[in-house]
């Protein structure tokens, strides 16, 4: 297993895998919402090639402090 930062080229296969990971589309759509959000990054991992895993990750605020949320 290779654990990296998602590609351009994986953004497929990452959607397909956040939509089997829940019951229905919907909740891949907030993923697909802020992946291109500056300070906004995903990693995969990878398994013989294909992404297998998928985490999107992005800035968000608490008041004043920036956080980095994990987006589901």
């Amino acid at each position: 297993m290779i654990v990296r930062l998602e590609c351009v080229d994986d953004r497929a296969a990452s959607i397909k895998v956040e939509r089997a990971a829940f019951p229905t589309p919907v909740e891949a759509r907030p993923v697909e919402q802020v992946r291109d959000e500056p300070r906004s990054f995903a990693p995969v991992a990878e398994v013989d090639g294909s992404v297998v895993a998928h985490v999107q990750l992005s800035a968000a605020w608490i008041g004043d402090a920036e956080v980095v949320a994990l987006t589901r």
